[in-house]
């Protein structure tokens, strides 16, 4: 068979390459012009949650930045396992990233035997963006104002407990073994409902975290018992916390991340990682941060994953410990 002549072999490669790029992935010079269009945040919360405040947050500086609109795709339901499921199973193209956190990606690995999305493997993580002490809130009506009497108060009186995703469930579980109080616990499907619900006294306490509680603690709707962290938080310094309250030991972080599908080039997880890093530090973000209870806590790609599969099966094994089995 004889050959193409070498005008005719340049010929063919000039339209054969392309499609083999295309096929494997994002052609690069589409990579090298990330973003060219919109970006979608899908955040697995409700809007007006924590997790929701800083997706928008980061998503108007990027844009900002990036001369591209970057939108957000509330998707709150089911423990954020929706959200997840969908910000996973998007092109790994860069155009749809998960703002995901330690309920979506650590607490649902240790919850639940079988979920559509893989909270370890199906995730590209890009950076670790905030983090917020935990917060045991309790209506302001009620006659106790810290741990203590609380427990007390369970023994003659009913008290419900507010419960919203996997975060505060684990949260819960963990107060009631550790406490011995006598609690019942309430799932609502997100933290502005579950936070309302104690506004309106319909339970009694919650968790939440400072961010979404602040504004009903300053109104003086609720109060704050206890943070879930192991030293006192610098933003509410008056606040004990739960290890000092009696729970010895009692610990836990809520933070929030951002993710891409697995499979995204690298450059586009660089290229985001990147432009996170300058984002974070702005001081009118580390301040916008601090007003609603969050503190910049920007770690990188490759410590952030490291960090995710430490903290899943820590948590997990933690919860066998108390007797919570996978569903």
């Amino acid at each position: 068979m004889q050959l193409p002549q070498p005008a005719a072999r340049r010929a063919i490669i000039s339209l054969v390459f392309p499609a083999v790029l295309g096929a494997l992935g994002m052609p690069a010079a589409a990579q090298e012009d990330y973003p060219s269009r919109a970006v979608k945040f899908v955040v697995p919360n409700v809007a007006g949650g924590s997790t929701d405040i800083i997706a928008r947050l980061v998503a108007q500086k990027l844009s900002e930045r990036w001369k591209q609109p970057v939108v957000i795709d509330n998707r709150g339901a089911v423990s954020g396992i929706v959200g997840a499921e969908a910000g996973q199973k998007s092109p790994a193209d860069g155009y749809t990233l998960t703002v995901g956190n330690n309920g979506t990606h650590v607490m649902n690995y240790g919850l639940y035997k079988s979920l559509p999305y893989d909270p370890l493997q199906g995730f590209a993580p890009i950076a670790k963006l905030g983090v917020s002490p935990t917060v045991l809130i309790a209506n302001a009506s009620l006659p106790f104002t810290n741990v203590g009497e609380l427990v007390a108060y369970s023994t003659t009186r009913s008290i419900n407990m507010a419960s919203a995703g996997a975060t505060a469930l684990f949260a819960s579980e963990m107060f009631k073994s550790m406490s011995g109080a006598d609690i019942l616990v309430v799932p609502y499907k997100g933290s502005a409902p579950a936070d309302l619900s104690v506004i309106q006294n319909e339970t009694q306490i919650g968790f939440t975290s400072l961010a979404s509680a602040r504004s009903h603690v300053q109104s003086g709707r609720v109060r704050m018992l206890a943070t879930t962290s192991l030293a006192r938080d610098p933003a509410i310094p008056d606040v004990p916390t739960l290890d000092e309250s009696g729970l010895k030991g009692y610990e836990l972080e809520f933070w929030v991340g951002l993710f891409a599908p697995a499979g995204t080039p690298s450059k586009i997880v660089d290229k985001v990682n990147a432009d996170l890093a300058v984002v974070l530090k702005a001081p009118d973000v580390r301040k916008r941060l601090n007003e609603v209870g969050f503190g910049a806590d920007y770690v990188p790609a490759p410590q952030f994953g490291e960090y995710v599969r430490n903290s899943a099966q820590k948590n997990a094994k933690l919860m066998r410990g108390l007797g919570i089995q996978p569903e």
